[in-house]
This record gives C-alpha cells, structure tokens and sequence, in this order.
C-alpha cells in the first residue's frame, strides 16, 4: 500500500533538504552523525565531548574523533572542515569543551534561515 504526503508533508521535508544542503557542500559524503553532532554543538556550546557524545547516543571516542574531524585538523595532519573548535578546560585540564567556530556559526545560520523562513511561510498561510 502506497502512503501518499499531503502537500504541505511534502513541502517540510523539501524544506529539510534545502537546510541540509549546505552539509553536503561541504562534503557530498558527510555522514548524518557528524551533522547530529554538530548540531549538538551548536544547540548546548561549552559542552564537554563526553556530554555532547552522550545526547548523540554515541560512544566517547566516536563523538571525540567526530569533533576533531569538524575542527580545524582531522586526525592524521589532514584539513578538517573548520566548524568547531575544542578547548581544554582551564579548571580541568582532563576536559575538552567544543563550540563554534565563526565558519560553524555562518553554517548553522544558514541553516537556521533556511527553516525558520519555511516555519514563517506555514505560519501565513
């Protein structure tokens, strides 16, 4: 049995498309983990990496090497995507906190516009 999306179904779920497109600009391969985590980020900055792996679902080394990729440096020397910056903490040196970077928070912007202007257009109907 086919289910058939009313009109405005269809419109949400163009409308996510268009506000993950600029992930896939990035990388046309980013795995939806990284986009999640990044998203975590971005909702609850200043968080540790084990407090963003934990809302993830994911393990600590995973969300840990997730962080590092979208920073500056990936592992092995290799560029990352420059999204988010983790800092030690200074009260606790064996804590590494993530945020956004200035290019992270232009990403998520975009984003952001791309639903909050679909969210306006429903709301006027």
């Amino acid at each position: 049995m086919s289910v058939i999306l009313t009109d405005d179904e269809r419109e949400v779920l163009k409308n996510l498309v268009k506000a993950l497109r600029p992930f896939r600009d990035l990388n046309d391969t980013m795995p939806l983990q990284y986009v999640l985590t990044f998203i975590s980020v971005a909702i609850d900055q200043g968080r540790t990496i084990s407090e963003i792996s934990d809302r993830c679902e994911i393990d600590r080394a995973v969300g840990s090497r997730q962080i590092s990729d979208m920073s500056d440096k990936k592992r092995h020397d290799k560029k990352g995507y420059g999204l988010v910056e983790s800092k030690v903490d200074v009260m606790d040196r064996r804590v590494t906190r993530a945020s956004l970077t200035p290019v992270g928070y232009a990403l998520i912007g975009r984003v952001i516009r791309t639903l909050a202007g679909h969210a306006m257009k429903a709301t006027l109907r």
